[in-house]
């Protein structure tokens, strides 16, 4: 039986500025209500193991990966915060056949 585990850390930020103007009596004219400053940052940390056996010909490969998202967006100008915290569960199954050397046959779920 081999068995493996490992851990990942993903950290993305992102910030946009955009803006809308409106073209009025030959001048474009910024819209505040359409104009704003968009901020997001996302966290994610990672957590997975999984376990395989081979017999004969035959594989088995079975595995758990459990993630924490905390995701956090914020509109400047408006100053609207949406925080949220979750987390995810992600089974995987993996099954194989080589009959010969050359070749083979693999069915992988989730």
């Amino acid at each position: 039986m081999n068995i493996e585990s490992g851990i990942q850390y993903v950290w993305q930020s992102v910030n946009n500025n955009y803006a809308v103007r409106n073209f009025y009596d030959y001048n474009w004219v910024l819209d505040s209500g359409l104009t704003n400053q968009f901020e997001y940052q996302q966290n994610v940390f990672g957590m997975y193991t999984t376990a395989a056996i081979e017999k004969n010909k035959t594989g088995l490969k079975l595995g758990l990966r459990l993630e924490n998202t905390l995701l956090n967006t914020r509109l400047i100008t408006t100053n609207e915060l949406n925080n949220r915290n979750f987390n995810n569960l992600f089974p995987s199954l993996h099954f194989s056949y080589n009959p010969k050397k050359i070749t083979g046959l693999s069915v992988r779920l989730f």
